[in-house]
């Protein structure tokens, strides 16, 4: 039987895989007392985590990565998976000769690339039963919000207050005044209405402008499996992101 996910390959033996945001839990940490050796990052930051995350540590996978100094403070930010899963889903490429050499979520994939003088960004990920945000300020992420959503709270309405306090902690804490552009990539219409009409009623805060249906057209890919859900990956193999 021909297995459908060599014939997508098209004979490519290295892969950059797109999962689901609540797949991974991420999270932005201080980095001011860090150990300064790379290999005893790791072993501090499980400790931190089991605080955090209902998972043994050492059941942990991490990922990482040191980002720009903001605000006078340094920080990592860190992607965190069972490895068991993870071992899984790279097993599952393997088996058909196709290394990934990325895996990583919607939200992360959807990031847009800076550029010289670029306005800080927002962006909105909305996944069935999970919400995420990011927030970039030339580049540096300052804020990180990633939540799971029960049925009763993943409604337009719940999603705006979610929003609007978080809006509110950018401007009263962070202390970021001005324009902020803000791209959405919403899995529902409903509620992806909702939002951009929030959106639009703020002061100061302006859509990112770029094209969120994907180049191959809605009638094709897709329409099948939906946009919001081919964008990241789009934004991955175009060098949309970071």
């Amino acid at each position: 039987m021909k297995n459908p996910i060599r014939g997508a390959a098209e004979g490519t033996t290295t892969a950059a895989v797109v999962v689901p945001t609540g797949w991974l839990r991420a999270f932005l940490l201080d980095a001011d007392k860090l150990p300064r050796r790379e290999s005893e990052v790791h072993d501090v930051i499980r400790w931190r985590l089991k605080k955090l995350l209902p998972v043994a540590p050492a059941d942990l996978r991490l990922s990482v990565i040191r980002v720009g100094e903001a605000a006078g403070r340094r920080q990592v930010m860190v992607l965190a998976g069972i490895e068991r899963a993870m071992a899984s889903l790279e097993s599952t490429f393997k088996a058909i000769g196709i290394q990934p050499g990325l895996i990583t979520t919607r939200l992360f994939a959807l990031v847009p690339q800076p550029t010289p003088g670029s306005r800080p960004v927002m962006v909105i990920q909305l996944e069935p039963g999970f919400f995420s945000l990011i927030l970039l300020i030339a580049g540096t992420p300052r804020l990180l919000r990633t939540k799971p959503l029960s049925p009763t709270a993943a409604g337009g309405e719940s999603i705006v207050r979610e929003l609007r306090l978080n809006l509110e902690f950018i401007r009263d804490t962070i202390g970021l005044g001005g324009e902020i552009h803000v791209k959405l990539v919403c899995d529902d219409p409903t509620v992806e209405t909702d939002v951009r009409r929030w959106v639009a009623g703020q002061h100061q805060l302006a859509p990112f402008v770029a094209p969120l249906t994907p180049p191959c057209g809605p009638s094709t890919v897709a329409g099948r499996i939906g946009a919001a859900r081919l964008a990241p990956a789009i934004a991955l193999v175009t060098g949309g992101v970071r």
